[in-house]
């Protein structure tokens, strides 16, 4: 039986070291908290980051798709592989506020059922069967647990997480290395990797320490892909390497943010883009299909819009144009008989 030492200490001369970074990132977090920016704006940098994470989370597997497909796309019904692998991490990204702060394994399994739904069969089940970690050569790295260990470890590795560490030192250590040791747990056939990366969002939202913004984590990690799988893959209790490349990533991501933010200023931009995007992604298929007929002409009236669905009540219809109208992705013309829309 494996036994899992986590968190490790750090020695003193390496703590060192990472407290430069620790400094930098307190600096960094307390700007980024700081920074004159509007409420249209942070919804706007919000969702932008929201979107990335995920794709950038799916891409890390091997996803092909760019960030400009993924803007454009139905992200609600998906209908390709490459669209579901994003929904997926999509979704499960949008749920992590809503786990309580002292996490189980049923909370894991929760989220892995919504990143691998459709994907893996077992999604959401704990791994029955021996599993290795292989390199891009196909050689054997690393012999995962055996199924019989699974269970024990987690519940070690979730003591800990839920322990309440009082220094930010310690609680971005913790934070570092359980994504290390989530991935040495693996504790699911497939989708461990895009499993930890929520759980590595999930641990930095709890320390409530960044406010309501999306850490470019993944994009970081996307950048530089071959050095993470490369320190991922290593298996010692010396994790000093892994945990100075996650905190660069949280500095890389913080000083990203500031930038992002700085060109929205520099730029005047009070863009609503970002959120009327989001808006029409939770729309029901069928309002999504009336606003493009809208888009697609000038101006419509009701009778041209109800043709096109036949077999719907034009009651529904109406209902329909009244929410859209009423969530300013359309607008409404005139009166009575002479009502248009248009966008």
């Amino acid at each position: 039986m494996r036994i899992l030492k986590f968190p490790v200490k750090i020695n003193p001369s390496n703590s060192k070291k990472l407290q430069l970074l620790v400094d930098k990132i307190i600096i960094l977090a307390k700007a980024l908290q700081h920074i004159p920016i509007n409420n249209v704006q942070k919804q706007n940098i919000f969702h932008q980051e929201l979107l990335k994470s995920s794709l950038f989370s799916a891409k890390i597997e091997g996803n092909q798709l760019t960030l400009i497909q993924a803007q454009q796309i139905d992200l609600t019904n998906p209908r390709k592989k490459s669209h579901l692998e994003v929904s997926n991490v999509l979704k499960a990204r949008s749920k992590i506020k809503k786990i309580p702060e002292q996490l189980e394994i049923s909370h894991l399994q929760n989220l892995h059922q919504v990143i691998m739904h459709k994907l893996l069969d077992n999604a959401g089940k704990l791994r029955l069967e021996s599993s290795a970690i292989f390199d891009q050569f196909g050689n054997i790295v690393y012999l995962t647990p055996s199924p019989e260990e699974i269970k024990l470890m987690l519940q070690s590795f979730l003591k800990n997480i839920n322990q309440k560490y009082e220094d930010l030192n310690q609680q971005l250590f913790v934070v570092a290395q359980s994504h290390y040791y989530f991935e040495k747990i693996h504790p699911f056939l497939d989708g461990n990797g895009r499993t930890g990366r929520i759980l590595t969002h999930y641990l930095l939202c709890r320390l409530k320490f960044f406010g309501d913004f999306v850490l470019p984590l993944d994009e970081y990690f996307n950048q530089n892909r071959s050095k993470y799988y490369r320190l991922l893959e290593k298996n010692t209790t010396n994790v000093f390497e892994f945990v100075k490349f996650f905190l660069e990533g949280i500095v890389w991501s913080l000083e990203k943010l500031l930038e992002d933010i700085s060109n929205l200023d520099d730029q005047n931009v009070f863009d609503e883009s970002a959120i009327t995007k989001q808006k029409i992604i939770n729309l029901l298929p069928r309002r999504q299909e009336i606003l493009q007929i809208v888009t697609d002409h000038e101006y419509c009236s009701f009778n041209f819009i109800s043709r096109r669905f036949s077999t719907i009540p034009k009651r529904t219809i109406a209902n329909d144009i009244s929410q859209l109208v009423k969530q300013k992705l359309m607008i409404k013309h005139g009166q009575t008989r002479g009502v248009v829309y248009s966008v």
